[in-house]
């Protein structure tokens, strides 16, 4: 059976429907409306979800919350597939995780003809699926990629989620650029990004209304933005996007 949607609500996917084509639809800090559970048939790779940078193999299986901040980074050559779940399935309990999974491929929840009650079952006996608590920088991590999935991300700086996680920006960026590679200012920037590209590409909606959508304060500053990250004014990018 090919990757599709079954009457229960499970949707199996490729990597390649994910990224329709462009990488960065996966790899700039964006949320999704379903849960994702996301592994590698081919390569390598890594994800920062949960506030944590972890790696990708063939044996791992990711957890993705719906509404939960991400980003996969997958290498050249590689091939991954996924199960999408409805977000109300088990939302209060569905947590980030990294899990170690024997062939995920030939596992029975991961099938295509795999129906929501074993993907249920697996889910019940892996343990570390769950939101275990965190403290120190880790939790300060975490708390910051919840705040990077508010909506109208470019209505709020990095400076001003500093103050409401109570760290300066100073910290928070040193916490994030250790573990995660990227300062927090880099992550607003991609989830900023991630926001204005989606609107733009996926819907005809008046670029002025996108701006206020993304939490600009004028259409200038969001043309400003967009051109400085794509090289292309808004239009332009709308434009291109549409003709591939």
């Amino acid at each position: 059976m090919m990757p599709g949607l079954h009457p229960d609500g499970v949707t199996h996917v490729l990597l390649s429907d994910l990224t329709q084509g462009d990488a960065w639809r996966i790899a700039l800090p964006h949320t999704r409306d379903r849960h994702l559970l996301f592994w590698l048939t081919r390569g390598e790779g890594r994800a920062l979800l949960g506030g944590a940078r972890v790696g990708l193999a063939q044996d791992v299986v990711c957890i993705i919350p719906a509404g939960a901040i991400s980003m996969i980074e997958t290498s050249a050559r590689a091939n991954g597939r996924g199960v999408l779940l409805p977000a109300s399935f088990s939302a209060e309990t569905v947590g980030p995780a990294r899990i170690a999974v024997s062939s995920p491929e030939t596992h029975p929840a991961f099938q295509y003809n795999s129906r929501l009650d074993a993907l249920k079952t697996w889910l019940s006996e892996s343990s570390e699926f769950a939101r275990q608590p965190a403290s120190g920088p880790d939790a300060l991590r975490r708390a910051l990629f919840d705040r990077l999935a508010l909506p109208r991300p470019a209505a709020h700086s990095m400076a001003s989620h500093a103050h409401a996680l109570g760290v300066t920006p100073t910290h928070l960026t040193r916490v994030c650029s250790s573990a995660l590679g990227r300062t927090a200012a880099e992550l607003l920037t991609g989830r900023t990004l991630h926001a204005a590209r989606t609107a733009l590409e996926d819907t005809d909606n008046p670029i002025k209304d996108i701006a206020a959508q993304v939490g600009f304060s004028s259409a200038a500053y969001f043309t400003r933005f967009v051109q400085k990250h794509t090289q292309l004014t808004p239009s332009a990018l709308r434009r291109v996007s549409k003709a591939a």
